[in-house]
């Protein structure tokens, strides 16, 4: 029997997906198994849900956003990570889900460290294999890599079940899609037989050309007015906004 639960966590699936997006699920406890003690989450029990941007989202879910948003000059704060913000708390409101806590890529606990490390959620979730860093000073950052978008993706968000609640027992879609059949299944090594430290290198060198992203065979990339909008500096994206007429 398909409940109301079922049906808004459907129609929240479906926004998320047409607004460029992918959804993948993980056990928290095997995020936990991976990262050391200070990145770990409670409730070992339970599923996560990660939630990444494909290349689309730009001119599905940004673009639109920018047209809307009047006061987005105002704001200091990075545009994407508030039309993301707003997306996905808006759906998630809209769809009557308030029983998820949400943890963003760019949040910060008071220590300043992540309070999540999503690179190794992207790995425990089959979303993307991820290349760790070597002990080369060169490489200090590790690389993800989608098994069909390469580098044109980004991690963006994590859902996770409120303490306690346990409401998801009650969704049979939830469960049969995201518990019932859950194993944790290794994501595509992508790149076996390819010099992966090459990419690391371009990755954390020159990664403003993007090569690194175009490092497997891809089915769709950024657009160029994205390419330029992400290797714009932060503080001035409102400004490159504004020159390609969005704002």
């Amino acid at each position: 029997m398909t409940t109301n639960l079922d049906k808004n966590f459907q129609t929240f699936e479906n926004r998320v997906l047409n607004g460029g997006f992918k959804i993948y699920s993980f056990k928290l406890s095997d995020y936990n198994n991976v990262v050391n003690e200070d990145f770990q989450i409670e409730n070992n029990d339970k599923i996560g849900i990660l939630l990444i941007s494909i290349p689309r989202m730009f001119e599905m879910t940004f673009i639109p956003f920018t047209n809307k948003c009047s006061n987005l000059i105002n704001i200091n704060v990075d545009p994407i990570d508030l039309c993301i913000k707003h997306f996905i708390e808006s759906n998630l409101k809209n769809c009557d889900l308030n029983m998820f806590d949400v943890i963003y890529d760019y949040e910060m606990d008071h220590f300043n460290k992540p309070k999540i490390l999503m690179q190794s959620i992207g790995h425990v979730s089959s979303a993307a294999y991820y290349y760790p860093s070597t002990d080369n000073s060169k490489m200090k950052l590790g690389l993800s890599v989608h098994p069909s978008y390469g580098g044109w993706f980004a991690f963006r968000a994590v859902l996770i079940e409120k303490k306690n609640d346990g409401i998801f027992q009650n969704s049979c879609y939830f469960n049969e899609k995201f518990v019932k059949n859950y194993t944790f299944n290794s994501p595509i090594n992508v790149l076996k037989g390819i010099d992966s430290e090459k990419i690391l290198i371009d990755f954390n060198q020159n990664w403003k050309n993007n090569n690194y992203r175009n490092c497997i065979k891809t089915v769709d990339v950024y657009s160029k007015i994205q390419q330029n909008y992400f290797i714009t500096p932060s503080h001035l994206r409102i400004n490159y906004l504004k020159k390609i007429g969005v704002l």
